[in-house]
């Protein structure tokens, strides 16, 4: 009985770790990087606006949108953007939008 309780408890917790982070999970620890997509060609980087959001124990806060990256960086013509994602164990879990631009 005790085997099929702490069977059923791990199963649970892999469950719930599948949906914490974007992109592969890579054992305990995942810290990955991204592209999303290319904007403008024409457009200089010289400018980088971040946003982002936070997880914990399965509570996510925080604004990780394109707008609010651009926002940020104040920046008029967009480049490209990129992803980063940081996450342990579904315990903590982070969610970046980089924004390059000018």
């Amino acid at each position: 009985m005790r085997r099929i309780i702490a069977m059923s408890a791990l199963v649970g917790i892999m469950a719930l770790c599948l949906g914490c982070a974007n992109g592969p999970i890579l054992g305990w620890i995942q810290a990955t990087k991204g592209p999303v997509c290319l904007v403008d060609l024409n457009a200089k980087s010289e400018a980088i606006g971040r946003s982002e959001c936070i997880g914990i124990i399965g509570i996510g806060v925080g604004d990780a949108s394109i707008d609010s990256a651009v926002r940020n960086g104040r920046i008029k013509k967009v480049n490209r953007i990129e992803s980063e994602q940081f996450n342990v164990l579904c315990i903590f879990s982070r969610y970046q939008t980089v924004v390059y631009g000018e």
